[in-house]
């Protein structure tokens, strides 16, 4: 093809033309196409496992109830024996002339001096002088004397007064040490038992022995039918009558009263204690008021 240099603006137009024709021919490498980035997918957050829900947190908060009520004792601490040893008093039965006649145990139930023995301990006796340990180590000492404002005889049960000092000068106490009454309704087969008071076999200083609630009896007492003995393998003895029964909160339930001996071939080999329970004494305080005559 002749190209003809006379009019130039054609001759610019097919060179360019050429330059573009001979691009085409020669081509070049392709530029690779990029590899396409893989996606990633979007998931959902994995719901909790109610099975495992309340492993994975500790710390949330619980649904079940918390038990708030505080563990019962499995024994008494010191600074309740040394109570109940401060309000536990031997009880000495004397003639007008304070001769000794007999003696047994009671236990002060408000700090004005009201205490609760047995009326075969109490009953009768022209004189009853209140002795009181200040050490376990040491024999009670004589420190007031009381009077009967109560008594049953079959329920066994009286309620003195203190009302004078051991020579007899009227007194009305306000800060003696005592123990609170408890509820022996309360009892059970089982249930711990501790005994303090001032048995004879056991010298002249205040006992302690401990066992538990072996049985109960019950009886008809002013029209209603109550409990009117605790059973327990707890040792009494002779000189305990009318002494403290306590629970494991410290608290008088029962009154020592007398042993069932067990005899065979007239020899006693064991015996079961009785204890009055401390809930007759409301019945006492409503029907036996006065002094037994």
């Amino acid at each position: 093809m002749t190209i003809s240099a006379k009019n130039p603006v054609r001759f610019v137009v097919l060179m360019l033309a050429f330059a573009v024709l001979a691009c085409i021919g020669t081509g070049t490498s392709e530029t690779p196409e990029p590899e396409p980035v893989q996606e990633q997918e979007e998931t959902e957050p994995a719901e909790p496992d109610p099975a495992t829900q309340g492993e994975s947190d500790s710390s949330a908060p619980s649904d079940q109830p918390v038990d708030t009520q505080p563990a019962s004792p499995s024994t008494l601490t010191p600074e309740e024996i040394d109570q109940v040893t401060a309000a536990s008093v031997q009880i000495l039965a004397t003639d007008a002339a304070l001769n000794p006649q007999w003696t047994g145990s009671g236990t002060i139930i408000n700090p004005t001096g009201e205490i609760i023995t047995n009326c075969h301990v109490a009953c009768g006796a022209p004189v009853l002088l209140i002795l009181m340990t200040e050490s376990a180590d040491q024999a009670p000492e004589p420190r007031y004397r009381a009077e009967i404002t109560h008594f049953d005889d079959p329920l066994d049960i009286a309620i003195l007064q203190i009302t004078a000092d051991v020579d007899g000068n009227p007194i009305s106490p306000t800060d003696l040490p005592f123990i609170e009454v408890g509820d022996s309704n309360s009892l059970r087969l089982g249930d711990p038992i501790r005994v303090f008071g001032y048995p004879g076999v056991g010298g002249s200083t205040i006992t302690f022995t401990s066992g538990s609630v072996s049985g109960f009896e019950s009886a008809t007492v002013a029209g209603t039918e109550q409990r009117v003995v605790v059973k327990t393998d707890a040792d009494i003895a002779s000189g305990n009558s009318g002494g403290t029964a306590v629970n494991l909160e410290g608290q008088l339930v029962g009154i020592p009263t007398l042993v069932n001996p067990d005899i065979r071939d007239g020899v006693t080999i064991g015996g079961i204690g009785v204890l009055r329970p401390v809930n007759l004494v409301d019945s006492v305080r409503q029907t036996g008021a006065g002094q037994p005559s």
